[in-house]
């Protein structure tokens, strides 16, 4: 029975886990057709992450841009937050947004509120993988508990 819930349990993760990375491989392929803008930073700033037994730096960033007469704030530099252990490495990608600089605003011009500076999705990959890794692990532990061994 322990592993018949393990096996569910882990199989419902991996699943969760691909479904959110195929999600954000589409976002990003159906970026591609976006248009783009010129757009100004507004402001920048490195968010502190506090974990129970980490903490993690995120670069923020706030953008205005204009689209056929009407303007927009983003706060998106790519579809997922990046968050470093290293406020250096936060700090580095801040850099590249300074307050008042230009930047070139991709958006949807269906939703033209909807707009990233990068289209990228850096961990789609890994939760594809770590998903489609998860559920397999699933179908060897369902595979085992019906044999009858245990691990």
């Amino acid at each position: 029975m322990h592993f018949a819930i393990g096996s569910v349990v882990c199989a419902g993760i991996g699943a969760a886990l691909t479904a959110v990375g195929i999600h954000r491989r589409n976002q990003v392929q159906a970026s591609l057709n976006w248009l783009q803008v010129p757009g100004t930073v507004t402001n920048g700033t490195i968010t502190i992450i506090r974990g129970d037994d980490s903490t993690g730096y995120a670069p923020e960033v706030t953008y205005s841009y204009v689209v056929n007469g009407t303007g927009y704030t983003g706060k998106r530099i790519r579809f997922n937050r990046r968050q470093y252990l290293l406020k250096s490495r936060a700090q580095k990608e801040l850099d590249r947004y300074p307050v008042n600089s230009g930047v070139i605003v991709y958006f949807d011009s269906r939703n033209p509120g909807d707009a990233v500076l990068i289209r990228e999705a850096t961990d789609s990959t890994g939760l594809i993988v770590a998903g489609i890794a998860l559920f397999i692990f699933a179908l060897v532990i369902a595979f085992w508990s019906r044999a009858g061994n245990a691990f």
